[in-house]
């Protein structure tokens, strides 16, 4: 739920960045934001499945995100790592 949430702020920071740090060169890069919401998104689907195959709440609502939230352990976190589906809002 919050990689869906994060997916547009996330791909509007990163196109301001590459709009800033290109001077005055005029570059079309909406295809660029456009593919990383995308991925943001698709990403948010494979935590929930890998989640959900480690037998851990999959946080793909709301209610399940809350519930997911409330149940976090390190162990958890160790686990998910593990699979290579835990990332953070700052690796994002």
């Amino acid at each position: 739920v919050e990689l869906k949430e994060l997916a547009n702020p996330c791909a509007d920071r990163f196109s301001s960045f590459i709009s800033r740090t290109h001077g005055s060169a005029d570059i079309d890069i909406s295809h660029i934001r456009d593919s990383l919401a995308s991925f943001i998104r698709t990403l948010g689907k494979d935590v929930a499945r890998k989640r959900a195959q480690l037998c851990f709440e999959p946080g793909d609502t709301p209610e399940s995100a809350e519930q997911a939230k409330a149940q976090a352990t390190p162990e958890e976190a160790r686990d998910l790592c593990d699979v290579g589906a835990c990332p953070t809002q700052w690796q994002l």
